[in-house]
C-alpha cells in the first residue's frame, strides 16, 4: 500500500494552495485495468489535464480482501452467508477514510475535512471491465469534480460548501445512471413481451 494518509494529502494541498477537496483512486491487485491506466503515461497525462490545478488526486492500493464461507464447528448447522475478510494492513486506511470495508473497490474517493475535523467523503465507482471503461469512469468522476469546482467563485473555494456541491453533483450523476440503467432494462423486458 502506498504510504500516504490524509495528513500528507492535506499538507500537499495547503502547500500548493488547492481546494479542500482531494481525490483518492483506490484499487487492488484484483483490478488490473486500473493498474494499467494509472501506469500508462498517456492515460495519466490525460487525466491530469482533465483534473486541472485546483485539487489533488492520489492513488492507493490496499491489500486485497476476500470473501470466505464460515466453516462449520462440529455437528452444528449454520448459515452459509459469505463474509468479507479484510486484511489487517487495511485497517488504518479504513479508519482514516471512514470506510466500512474495501469490497467496493475500485473507486474514486472524494474526501474533504470540515472545520470540526470531520471527514467528508463520497464514492464514485470505477467500472473495471476493460481499459476504456476504467479511463471513462475516472474521466467522468474527475470531470464532475472539476466542473463543480469551476462553478464556484474563487473566494469560496476553500469553504466547506465546495465538498457539499461536489457530493451533490456526484450523487445526481449516480442516480441518473441508475435511472438510465433501469430504463434500458425496462425497454429490454418490454421487447420480450409480444
Amino acid at each position: 500500500m502506498n504510504r500516504i494518509n490524509l495528513e500528507i494529502a492535506k499538507q500537499y494541498a495547503n502547500e500548493n494552495e488547492l481546494t479542500k477537496i482531494m481525490g483518492f483512486i483506490l484499487f487492488t491487485d484484483n483490478n488490473p485495468y486500473v493498474k494499467k491506466v494509472l501506469r500508462d503515461d498517456d492515460f495519466w497525462q490525460a487525466l491530469d489535464e482533465i483534473s486541472g490545478n485546483e485539487w489533488a488526486i492520489f492513488s492507493i492500493k490496499p491489500k486485497q480482501g476476500k470473501i470466505e464461507i464460515p466453516t462449520s464447528k462440529g455437528n452444528f448447522l449454520q448459515m452459509m452467508v459469505p463474509v468479507w475478510k479484510e486484511p489487517k494492513e487495511n485497517l488504518k486506511l479504513m479508519q482514516e477514510f471512514d470506510l466500512k470495508d474495501t469490497s467496493k473497490l475500485p473507486m474514486l474517493l472524494i474526501v474533504s475535512q470540515n472545520e470540526e475535523g470531520e471527514i467528508l467523503k463520497c464514492e464514485f465507482p470505477i467500472e473495471n471491465s476493460n481499459l476504456d471503461s476504467v479511463y471513462n469512469s475516472l474521466k467522468e468522476g474527475i470531470e464532475i469534480v472539476k466542473s463543480t469546482i469551476d462553478e464556484i467563485l474563487p473566494q469560496f473555494k476553500k469553504n466547506d460548501e465546495v465538498f457539499i456541491n461536489v457530493q451533490r453533483s456526484i450523487e445526481y450523476k449516480l442516480i441518473w445512471k441508475k435511472i438510465h440503467k433501469g430504463l434500458k432494462f425496462y425497454s429490454w423486458i418490454n421487447g420480450l413481451i409480444p
